[in-house]
């Protein structure tokens, strides 16, 4: 089994996710709680750990695992007005900060004005130095924040689980159901912080006021919150069949079609016909068994605010796109030549609406792009 490692970003969590995850293994396969790994200090250090230990947790302080292979890693990230506020007060708390006496001598406001840059972006700057590695030409040629924009996608790519701090009582039992580990110890608090003179409320005012502090790390937050969405569902519907009869549009002796993601749950009766209406993303699948038909078709029986012309099909899981034509009033024709007996397709618009948007008269709020009938291969 791949050793887990921990990237430990400060002040999201961490520390009780991290003694959660342990109670699953042996506590002589553990490494938490420790003084941080830095680069190129410890490389050698990362190793013997990486050879003796089954999970690892750390705040790395330099490309560390820049060039690390072979391991799982997961972090945490926290809403980031919530965190700046969080390391704020962890600053005032803590006398050997080097900010510390600023933090306490100044007014929040001056503090951010004259300090703020410090602490900017903390989530993202962390991650992505822990993951690659940095040329400090890059500053004075006023290139890092491009550097940190570059560098962010592969870096989120590197990871395996990206949790949002809000949902790690959620996490821990689903981590379990899929490593096969031991359940965790989800009573688990640590570091909980104390409270502070200075309002919350106060602090939030201040820091919206300069979102320049925490932009970057908003992007990183909500991919981290998509990442958690489509990876909690995958798991909640890990035992359950993808091919039921409520997702069925199609089956003979040896063929069938199944609507197995991005279709809103109940087909609606149409004229005797079941009619399927993809939404509320701008992606759905479709799983074929297609024994030797050469071709899909469908029948696009309704729209919202986009044009047949621009659905678009693509196979899984090399996402290349397959041709398709309209033929007729709406009818879709897509060809399967070149797939497997079984293949996986996805349907992609560019945008989903829905009926309030687009009808002056309409109060519905579902989004939805088109409506899909009388699936069949030919």
């Amino acid at each position: 089994m791949r050793p887990i490692f921990f990237l430990h970003l400060t002040k999201t969590g961490g520390q009780t996710l991290a003694a959660r995850l342990a109670s699953a293994f042996r506590p002589e396969r553990v490494h938490m709680l420790q003084p941080p790994l830095r680069w190129p200090d410890h490389a050698d250090r990362l190793t013997q750990l990486l050879e003796t230990r089954d999970f690892i947790e750390s705040h790395v302080l330099g490309p560390l695992l820049a060039k690390c292979q072979g391991i799982d890693i997961l972090t945490t990230v926290r809403d980031p007005i919530e965190r700046l506020i969080s390391a704020y007060k962890h600053i005032r708390r803590e006398p050997a900060i080097p900010l510390h006496r600023a933090a306490l001598s100044l007014t929040p406001v001056e503090f951010f004005d004259n300090f703020g840059d410090q602490l900017a972006d903390d989530q993202s700057r962390s991650l992505i130095h822990a993951l690659n590695h940095f040329d400090l030409s890059l500053m004075a040629a006023d290139g890092y924040r491009s550097w940190l924009l570059e560098q962010l996608p592969g870096s989120l790519r590197r990871l395996r689980w990206l949790i949002p701090t809000e949902s790690i009582d959620e996490f821990c039992p689903l981590w379990a159901g899929e490593t096969g580990h031991l359940p965790v110890a989800r009573e688990i608090t640590l570091n909980r912080a104390r409270p502070d003179e200075v309002a919350d409320w106060e602090l939030r005012r201040i820091i919206n006021a300069r979102p320049e502090l925490t932009a970057l790390d908003s992007v990183l937050w909500t991919e981290a919150r998509r990442w958690w969405r489509d990876w909690r569902n995958t798991r909640l519907l890990a035992g359950v069949p993808r091919r039921t009869p409520a997702t069925e549009a199609f089956s003979d002796d040896s063929r069938g079609i199944w609507l197995t993601a991005g279709w809103l749950p109940t087909p609606q009766l149409e004229e005797g016909r079941r009619e399927w209406w993809a939404g509320p993303g701008c992606t759905s699948t479709v799983e074929i068994r297609r024994g030797t038909a050469r071709h899909l078709v469908v029948d696009i029986s309704v729209i919202i605010g986009l044009g047949r012309e621009q659905i678009a099909v693509f196979a899984r899981p090399t996402f290349q796109r397959l041709p398709s034509r309209l033929e007729g009033e709406g009818r879709l024709r897509i060809d399967l030549t070149g797939l497997g007996e079984d293949a996986e397709i996805t349907l992609v618009v560019p945008e989903v609406l829905s009926a309030i948007q687009v009808f002056p008269s309409d109060t519905d709020i579902t989004r939805r792009s088109f409506a899909a009938t009388n699936w069949r291969l030919e």
